[in-house]
């Protein structure tokens, strides 16, 4: 929402925009162990691109109280940006879909 609103993106459909997070890998297919990590996928709108992500979405992730061991990993084939949640280690990827708004 922030992104799109600096942007220059009306507040209103800024307001409408969305975006998911999913879980894959071996949480997903229920076969993950105790201390694996968590592999999520965070879908966004057209709009957001990959530095928006690296940049921005990891400066609000860091600052989270929940939120310990942020990094970001760009200068891969696939970016990512591990971190621990509550205790749980995730490692975060992103995806920018062709859509203007992320349906629920």
């Amino acid at each position: 929402r922030n992104v799109s609103i600096a942007k220059n993106m009306p507040e209103v459909l800024a307001e409408k925009l969305g975006g998911k997070i999913y879980t894959f890998g071996s949480y997903r297919l229920s076969v993950n162990h105790k201390g694996t990590n968590i592999d999520a996928l965070c879908v966004a709108p057209r709009n957001i691109e990959r530095q928006d992500c690296f940049g921005s979405f990891f400066e609000l992730l860091k600052k989270q109280p929940e939120v310990t061991g942020c990094r970001a990993v760009e200068e891969v084939l696939v970016p990512v940006i591990n971190m621990n949640f509550d205790g749980i280690k995730i490692d975060l990827l992103f995806a920018r879909l062709a859509l203007k708004e992320i349906p629920d």
